[in-house]
């Protein structure tokens, strides 16, 4: 009977320049074979005004979540992704090698910032 595990990983991430756009930033490597049942997130340190966090891979870059200024000015908020991958299903499966990134927009006044990502990863097996 086949089965999967399912194993979190996490990593801190913080944008390289607080007041420049980054885009593909990759946080978490996937392996054919692979499937994505959830990221989730917390705000460990807040970000400045008007900044939006995408959360994706090469195929979609909001994929996972879209994280807009309300919830990067919260300390400790901590959240699962609302994206199209894990909304209305069960998250994705991966049939090639692929990241999951970061995009970020920077706001007006970005000083600071900082958060923890967690994936929900496992391999289908025989």
């Amino acid at each position: 009977m086949a089965h999967m595990e399912l194993k979190k990983y996490s990593v801190e991430w913080v944008p390289s320049n607080y007041k420049a756009d980054e885009a593909n930033t990759a946080i978490f490597s996937v392996s054919a074979g692979e499937f994505v049942a959830q990221v989730a997130y917390r705000v460990l340190a807040n970000f400045g005004a008007n900044c939006v966090i995408n959360v994706g891979d090469g195929a979609n870059e909001v994929g996972y979540d879209a994280i807009a200024t309300g919830v990067t000015n919260t300390t400790a908020t901590f959240a699962v992704s609302d994206g199209a991958y894990v909304l209305n299903s069960c998250g994705k499966l991966y049939t090639s090698d692929d990241t999951i990134d970061i995009d970020y927009t920077a706001g007006a006044a970005n000083a600071s910032g900082r958060m923890r990502f967690y994936i929900l990863k496992g391999r289908i097996e025989p």
